[in-house]
């Protein structure tokens, strides 16, 4: 939980009332903004994350049905289109979890 750092009387007090020096004031506030970036960057790549893998299902639902009809039409290619299915599903996945 960040630290919020509020002047008082032109001292720096914190939440539970203590005083900071002018350097120490800086690093508090240096450090609280450094909490903040991680959360925000956190919070941005886990929203990516979730991007990509909604779009990575919605890719092999395609797949899918386009196979589903290609088979209407040849079923002696099921296992061709499962195989590039499942070869596509698994290479997305693999990637998903190196972001």
């Amino acid at each position: 939980m960040a630290m919020d750092i509020v002047p008082l009387f032109g001292s720096v007090t914190t939440q539970s009332g203590g005083k900071l020096s002018g350097s120490l004031a800086r690093q508090a506030k240096r450090q609280q903004e450094e909490i903040e970036l991680r959360t925000e960057r956190f919070a941005v790549e886990e929203q990516a994350r979730a991007f990509l893998a909604s779009q990575a299902m919605s890719n092999v639902s395609v797949l899918v049905l386009q196979a589903r009809a290609h088979i209407a039409v040849d079923p002696g290619g099921a296992d061709i289109y499962e195989g590039l299915i499942r070869g596509h599903a698994a290479g997305s996945a693999n990637r998903l979890s190196r972001f």
